[in-house]
């Protein structure tokens, strides 16, 4: 299956529900969703075959939080079965992910993307309504030691600390990429112009140097080379459409 551009379709996400355990003041209203869905699993499992049929071979499983689905891990092994499969892959807040962890690597997760936009526990317990750090860092770490896969996933806001998400992302050894804001809801009230962030980093740090403005990029690039070869971003902010 090709798209208008003529470009390969292999790749589905699939949201197995509209409910989430955390109330990100971008994402989700700050009240209970009082009409919460799931995906019935033999429809979820008819769709990947349907999709199977039309060529796409790698799927994402999605939410809300998509660890608050029921038997997230049985659904997992009976996609995983499904000939002509290639790879399932999940994107979570990481609140659960340390008691999914090993029932997630069991049924055969190829990788797991988790959403953090913040290091600091006082500003993710207020950006998530309440949200507690700690779970995240025990499941990243969890998943670490079960040696899946881990990303991280950090939307990109006026407020984002772009160097302590590298610093914590090499600490914790692994893979950090920003994402766009949605220019839907609070993203349309509040966009975000990545080369506006990073030019405004850039200023921050060109403030003590000498010479041009080209000189002390040089010298921003040299500082923080090491950071450059390890990450994607750093100081080059790298932007994907979607969580």
């Amino acid at each position: 299956m090709l798209d208008q551009f003529g470009r390969k379709i292999e790749y589905v996400r699939i949201s197995l529900t509209n409910n989430c355990n955390l109330r990100c003041s971008y994402c989700m209203p700050e009240k209970r969703i009082s009409d919460v869905h799931f995906f019935p699993m033999n429809q979820v499992l008819r769709c990947v075959e349907s999709a199977v049929s039309l060529g796409i071979t790698h799927f994402r499983l999605t939410g809300g939080e998509p660890l608050c689905y029921p038997k997230i891990e049985e659904l997992l092994c009976k996609i995983k079965q499904i000939k002509g499969v290639d790879s399932v892959h999940l994107t979570t807040n990481g609140v659960l992910l340390k008691e999914k962890a090993a029932q997630l690597k069991q049924a055969g997760i190829d990788s797991i993307n988790v959403s953090l936009d913040t290091p600091d526990e006082k500003e993710y317990r207020v950006l998530t309504g309440g949200g507690k750090l700690s779970n995240v860092l025990d499941g990243i770490r969890k998943a670490a030691e079960l040696e899946i896969p881990v990303k991280i996933n950090a939307v990109l806001r006026e407020q984002t600390d772009v160097c302590a998400l590298a610093a914590f992302a090499e600490q914790n050894h692994v893979t950090l990429r920003f994402i766009e804001m949605m220019p839907i809801g609070f993203g349309k009230i509040l966009p975000v112009d990545p080369k506006a962030k990073y030019w405004k980093l850039c200023r921050s740090d060109m403030a003590g140097m000498r010479g041009s403005c080209k000189e002390k990029e040089k010298q921003i690039l040299r500082k923080n080379m090491d950071m450059v070869r390890r990450y994607t971003i750093a100081f080059r902010i790298w932007i994907f459409p979607s969580v």
